[in-house]
């Protein structure tokens, strides 16, 4: 394959630069030679043509100036440049502290990146809609070169929201190249999970988004800024994803250490309090269950058998209310909170649950089982622990009749 023809053309500017560019040794597959601009742009300077000025009188008028041919640089301020930054395929912003190897290193830079753009072997893994509106085309080429190697998924959209340029990392979460519209990826596999953030500053909205797939749920952050030509009309969108998953699996995991009791897997007494301090003004009941006799397992068959005996007890409760909210809020204290049965269902469910406990611990003979208190709240409870306290008590008195009972069979 012949090699393209890449002139360079400088305007007067540092000598550091020329120095730079003395001995520049094109990369294979270019060819071509340093000139300093006399007049204008020569009609015919091969395949492309690099101009690199530090005047912005120089790019203001430069006549017919061709987006897949030439390849303007700027050495200056970032500010001075801004106005010009849609004209520009680079900046370089020189300071006393530049050096030569620098700036050649970035114009060997510079030139591979000319390649690649006028090359057919565009990166295989950046995805180029070649359909898209031309006010574009030039851009897209350019970014392709960069976008591939940023550490983060991009894409860059048209103003009818339709892909001119994605990399393989937004590739890889979209799963989607030709026709991709970022607006009905949204609507259709995203699940919102945070309220919408707007700079108007930096014109952009950003939003956390839940996305299942393959049974597992991740967590993306998608920011969209604006892409404005000079008049600061939107010409397109620049979006950009942020894998947020093993943050927010992290804050669930530290949640959940905080809100949960670790032998059992019940909710524990911090967060049972929370639950009723936030629902204390709705009708519910409150069951107050206690295991009689604990004491003597732990006594007589040691702490891992009683753990067992809390294990099974929680598995219990959670079979028999298992619309209900459960926590261990004690040593063998446990609590339930339901609004959504009656009193005698789960008197019921109460009666059946000590029957099923009393034949499960049987094997540990001392009387082993459930005692379980019931208090109604309707809605007025002002005072939580009042309201423990009364189910307490209530337990107590189930309790006393269980003790009578035992006693009564010893006879």
């Amino acid at each position: 394959m012949k090699d393209l023809i890449v002139n360079i053309y400088l305007d007067p500017i540092s000598s550091v630069l020329e120095e730079a560019l003395t001995g520049l040794a094109f990369p294979s597959g270019i060819s071509g030679e340093i000139h300093l601009l006399r007049d204008s742009l020569p009609d015919d300077a091969g395949d492309a043509v690099i101009f690199i000025t530090d005047r912005v009188g120089s790019i203001r008028e430069l006549p017919n100036v061709k987006p897949e041919k030439h390849f303007i640089v700027f050495c200056g301020e970032y500010l001075t440049a801004a106005p010009f930054l849609v004209k520009l395929d680079d900046l370089w912003p020189l300071t006393v502290s530049t050096t030569a190897a620098e700036l050649r290193t970035r114009c060997g830079w510079l030139l591979n990146r000319v390649l690649l753009a006028l090359s057919s072997n565009v990166e295989s893994d950046v995805y180029i809609d070649t359909n898209a509106s031309e006010s574009f085309s030039h851009f897209s080429k350019e970014l392709t070169v960069l976008a591939e190697y940023l550490p983060y998924p991009l894409a860059m959209l048209s103003n009818t929201d339709t892909a001119v340029v994605m990399n393989s990392r937004f590739r890889d979460i979209v799963l989607q190249t030709e026709g991709f519209s970022l607006s009905k990826w949204k609507q259709q596999y995203l699940i919102p999970c945070s309220d919408p953030k707007y700079d108007p500053r930096h014109r952009t909205i950003s939003r956390e988004y839940i996305l299942e797939a393959s049974g597992k749920s991740y967590y993306y952050a998608v920011t969209e800024s604006d892409i404005c030509d000079q008049e600061g009309n939107i010409a397109g969108t620049f979006c950009t994803i942020s894998d947020n998953t093993y943050q927010r699996t992290y804050e669930k995991t530290i949640l959940k250490a905080a809100n949960t009791d670790v032998l059992t897997g019940m909710y524990n007494r911090r967060y049972f309090y929370n639950f009723l301090n936030e629902n204390i003004t709705r009708p519910f009941y409150l069951l107050y269950i206690d295991i009689d006799h604990f004491k003597a397992i732990n006594d007589n068959f040691g702490h891992d058998v009683g753990d067992e005996v809390l294990i099974r007890t929680t598995q219990l409760i959670n079979k028999f209310f298992p619309d209900s909210v459960s926590a261990r809020i004690g040593g063998d204290e446990f609590a339930v909170f339901n609004d959504s049965c009656s009193h005698a269902e789960l008197k019921q469910r109460g009666a059946e649950l000590e029957k099923t406990a009393e034949r499960d611990f049987k094997m540990y003979r001392h009387d082993i089982g459930l005692s379980i208190g019931m208090v109604f709240s309707d809605g007025k409870a002002e005072n939580i622990d009042l309201l423990l306290r009364e189910g307490d008590a209530r337990m107590y008195e189930v309790k006393k009749t269980h003790h009578n009972q035992s006693e009564s069979n010893d006879r």
